[in-house]
């Protein structure tokens, strides 16, 4: 590994100095010597283990002044990231120069042509070895995976947010390190404690990956709406799909946790759509997925977050779908007002829940919402001089809490 990441620089240092790019030589330069200092046993010799038990106070100063040294382990691992970083940063510097100076092709294309070429070697050689159980090939795998992910996680949102159109070889790098980090969760043998951040990563990746190809495939929809709609997908997959692969099995807390806070995001992004856009088809599908899939959160996972997502998704669902509201007479007013709370209490007479958390909630919501629709209809529509739309209101009102009150006090 030293002779390794040492050549590679060496090799840019001599690139840059025949080129006359004296600072860049220099700069490569350095990074060979902090290769070198790093991965041999230079160090070692500055480490002073003392087992004597009665050193003097001067040696456990000075063995605290070298406690820096001791924590270069920490140091080493991380260097061979970095290492793998500033080589693709160096190449891509190394393409856009030339490219400046003699104009050949497009400095993008090039790269990603040698990062592909190296990639796919890289795998190859993994492959070819992957029985033999060397520590440095699995090393370099595992590196160059986490790299190629790092980089094109930052490259994917400009080609999400911008027209700029892909070439097939963009589209097959970016497929790539989806394939590489699943091999090092599968087949990486020196990497067992850590992989939790390898899948992490790994589904991170997968997210923006698929949030760009479903750009590719429906160019028309707005990109929030295939944010959404690729969203929903990965919230079902943590939940259902992953957990049940033997495989993935080390991950199910993990798979809990993201599932979780995805569905939450899920939550506040398709509610501000609702509540901010016209209702449409695309809409009212990704809220479906939303409610069923809460729904499905609670009966089987007895989720009380989810039970009250549900409960306020298909609130909002109703307030944006329901046509009574709009034909401004008071008897389609008072039906709207009324007609959802008394489905979500009476439904408690005919289907009793788990909780008494739950019919609370339910209860109060149902009731909450014909409150507020009331002082919206005084406030929007009418003026509280109405006596008898207020009494009618009311009535509706005392019949909606007498049959909570028959229910709670159970």
């Amino acid at each position: 590994m030293l002779f390794l990441f040492s050549l590679i620089n060496l090799s840019f240092v001599a690139f840059f100095f025949l080129f006359g790019r004296y600072v860049e030589s220099i700069v490569f330069w350095g990074l060979s010597l902090f290769f070198i200092v790093y991965f041999s046993k230079i160090l070692s010799f500055f480490i002073i283990e003392n087992k004597d038990t009665g050193e003097s106070e001067s040696g456990n100063k000075y063995k605290s002044a070298l406690h820096f040294f001791k924590n270069l382990e920490f140091f080493k691992k991380s260097a061979y990231y970095i290492s793998f970083l500033l080589f693709y940063l160096s190449l891509y510097g190394v393409v856009y120069g030339l490219n400046i100076v003699y104009a050949f092709s497009s400095s993008l294309k090039i790269f990603e042509y040698l990062s592909i070429s190296i990639s796919l070697s890289i795998i190859f050689v993994f492959f070819a070895f992957i029985h033999k159980r060397y520590e440095t090939i699995f090393l370099i795998f595992r590196s160059n995976s986490i790299v190629f992910a790092l980089i094109y996680l930052a490259v994917i949102p400009f080609y999400i947010f911008t027209d700029t159109t892909p070439s097939v070889i963009f589209i097959f790098n970016t497929l790539l390190p989806s394939i590489t980090l699943l091999s090092v969760i599968l087949f990486d043998r020196f990497f067992q404690e850590e992989k939790r951040y390898i899948f992490l990563l790994l589904l991170f990746y997968m997210f923006f990956s698929g949030w760009y190809y479903t750009s590719l495939i429906f160019p028309e929809t707005s990109v929030w709406h295939l944010f959404l709609l690729t969203l929903s997908f990965f919230v079902c997959l943590c939940t259902f799909i992953l957990p049940s692969i033997r495989k993935f099995s080390q991950f199910i807390v993990l798979s809990e946790s993201v599932w979780q806070y995805m569905s939450y995001i899920l939550s506040f992004f398709s509610t501000l759509v609702l509540i901010f856009e016209p209702l449409s088809g695309f809409i009212f599908f990704i809220f479906t997925i939303l409610l069923a899939y809460d729904f499905v959160m609670y009966k089987i996972a007895n989720r009380f977050p989810s039970y009250i997502l549900f409960l306020v998704s298909l609130i909002l669902l109703y307030i944006k779908t329901s046509p009574i509201w709009r034909a401004e007479t008071f008897v389609s007013y008072c039906m709207f007002i009324f007609l959802l709370p008394y489905v979500f209490i009476g439904a408690n007479y005919i289907a009793s829940l788990r909780r008494q958390a739950d019919v609370l909630a339910l209860h109060t919501l149902g009731i909450a919402f014909s409150v507020g629709a009331i002082v919206y209809y005084y406030i929007q529509v009418r003026t509280f001089g109405d006596i008898l739309g207020l009494s009618l209101f009311l009535f509706f009102e005392s019949i909606l809490l007498f049959m909570s009150y028959m229910q709670l006090r159970k």
